[in-house]
């Protein structure tokens, strides 16, 4: 716009038009003013911003066009004023251009600050997840090792000779309650792996609160709490799967004991319609109602410093007891203890009083573990059933060939084998036999996938003689 030039004097008529133009170091060319034209609106703006007593302003950085950036002084009274333009382009885009340099740094330095914030967040996180885990391993240490002390030591007097009447009881209650701990590790391992598999049976619930009583009465007295445990109201049965509930009453109660620190805790049970309910009781601290959400998820404690657990307990229990049907809920007031409930379907009575359908038939177990296989072998003997055992896939294989049988059992893993290869024989070569495959491991949503066209249903490991029984009632009477 100026060229050649570095000032130029644009003196003003009457009417504020174009009245001459001075260029004091040399000849320039000026698009935007020409004499007798009205001035750019740019600087017309800059005359409007005067006051007229004014006799002179500096007006630094105006536009004439696109490019081209000046600085204004107006000089002199309103009648007589004249402009001088000094153009500063170069001065500009430099200016500019350190202001973006600036403002780019700026965004660089809120990224680092906010990286630096998110890698604290992590830090801290990854702290806590540390602590956890800490805490975490202890706890299972102690938890583990309290049922297995149980087991040996009673297996230990056992193998000696003659022991108090009482000790396979003992032996069978901690077996439950290691196993319980296990299916809770388990559990959260399998988060998003589908649903819980449940092994349906009848429940014998006097046994069951039995258990549970005898399991958590030393606990309560070393804390000098008084534990009630209700019987089962009269005409309740249940068929379900009776490590679920152990399961989910074992979590409950062993939180009840850990968070009270005098009075009482209670499990009680009552028929609502044509449903169990059981309720948890306790007369400790209570919980807020903005904590009542929290302590469902996994590894969350109220007071971590001060008790031990995994933290499993509630998290696992709310999705055992939705996978039997149920819905665990909380009544809790701070400083009036808690109740955790949660009800389940009552048994039909055909169900409870299931006809024997085994006596007479014949099964082929296929097991490769002697302890395991010895011990299905006399659950099926108990339930009547004349029973071929076999410890590998080709044992197996031999086996049906040389007889007919009315059931095949087989585990999963056999060795280096499948025992899912088994079943597939078995369905050529006997289509009428029935087939149950075990597994210690997987869904039974994986189990269905991968092996429903050989089994005609599937049993969790360890196996129970209920759920077994009612295994082979289902698939005998075409309801697997």
């Amino acid at each position: 716009m100026l060229r050649n030039t570095r000032c130029l004097v644009v003196g003003l008529d009457e009417d504020g038009r174009v009245a001459e133009l001075n260029c004091p170091w040399g000849d320039c060319e000026v698009d935007a003013l020409r004499v007798g034209e009205p001035l750019p609106e740019s600087l017309v703006a800059v005359l409007a911003a005067v006051p007229p007593e004014r006799a002179e302003q500096h007006f630094p950085f105006i536009y004439l066009d696109e490019t081209t950036v000046v600085d204004v002084y107006v000089l002199g009274p309103a009648a007589e004023r004249k402009l001088i333009l000094r153009d500063v382009s170069e001065a500009h885009q430099a200016e500019l251009k350190f202001q973006q340099k600036a403002y780019e740094v700026s965004l660089l330095s809120e990224k680092q600050a906010e990286l630096n914030r998110r890698l604290e967040d992590q830090r801290a996180e990854l702290e806590r997840a540390n602590q956890a885990k800490s805490r975490f391993i202890a706890s299972m240490s102690h938890e583990f090792r309290t049922p297995i002390t149980s087991i040996m030591g009673y297996a230990d007097r056992m193998s000696r000779g003659p022991v108090a009447n009482g000790s396979p009881a003992a032996i069978q209650r901690a077996s439950w309650h290691l196993l319980t701990l296990v299916e809770n590790l388990l559990e959260q391992a399998r988060q998003g792996e589908g649903a819980v598999h449940l092994n349906s049976g009848p429940i014998d619930l006097e046994r069951l609160l039995q258990d549970l009583g005898e399991l958590f009465s030393h606990q309560a007295q070393g804390k000098g709490l008084e534990l009630v445990v209700a019987p089962a109201p009269p005409g309740a049965a249940l068929e379900n799967d009776e490590l679920r509930l152990r399961q989910a009453l074992i979590n409950l109660l062993g939180n009840a004991i850990r968070y009270t620190r005098d009075g009482r805790i209670a499990l009680d049970l009552r028929i609502t319609g044509e449903r169990l309910e059981f309720a948890v009781s306790d007369t400790g601290p209570g919980i807020d109602e903005a904590d009542r959400e929290r302590i469902f998820k996994p590894f969350e404690r109220l007071d971590p410093g001060e008790q031990t657990g995994a933290g499993l307990g509630l998290s696992i229990t709310r999705q055992v007891v939705a996978a039997m049907g149920g819905e665990l809920e909380l009544e809790s007031s701070p400083g009036q203890g808690s109740t955790f409930r949660f009800s389940l379907a009552l048994a039909a009575p055909e169900s409870v009083e299931n006809p024997n359908r085994l006596g007479g038939l014949r099964a082929l177990l296929v097991e490769d573990d002697p302890d395991v296989l010895a011990i299905h072998e006399l659950y099926l003997a108990d339930f009547g059933l004349a029973v071929d055992s076999a410890s590998s896939l080709a044992e197996g294989l031999e086996r049906i060939g040389q007889r007919e049988y009315d059931i095949v059992l087989a585990d999963l893993f056999l060795d280096s084998d499948s025992g899912a290869d088994l079943l597939q024989a078995v369905r050529a070569a006997q289509p009428a036999c029935k087939t149950l495959l075990c597994s210690g491991a997987g869904t039974y949503a994986d189990w269905q996938l991968h092996f429903g066209d050989c089994a005609d249903d599937f049993l969790l490991k360890p196996v129970q003689p209920e759920n077994l029984k009612a295994a082979l009632d289902r698939i005998l009477s075409h309801n697997p």
